[in-house]
């Protein structure tokens, strides 16, 4: 069965950028478009939507325990800045 079903990373970060330099900003956004390219799953929670970009392809906003929003990060700064 392993021939059929490719391994697949799975990667879990919490706030990832928050307080870090811009240069090691840049060298996390580089290592993760990696993982990305390498088919890794990306899972990031993060406030700093801007450090997402290109890394991502859906966002998910939950609030409350409920998802309050589903869709490309460029939908969700469309909404944020409306809202």
């Amino acid at each position: 069965m392993a021939t059929v079903l490719p391994q697949r990373k799975v990667i879990l970060l919490d706030e990832p950028f928050a307080g870090l330099a811009g240069e090691i900003v840049d060298a996390l956004r580089t290592h993760l478009l990696r993982l990305k390219n390498e088919n890794a799953a990306l899972i990031i929670v993060e406030h700093d939507v801007h450090a997402l970009e290109g890394i991502v392809e859906t966002v998910l906003r939950l609030e409350h325990g409920t998802f309050s929003f589903r869709g490309s990060l460029s939908a969700y700064r469309g909404l944020s800045q409306h809202g």
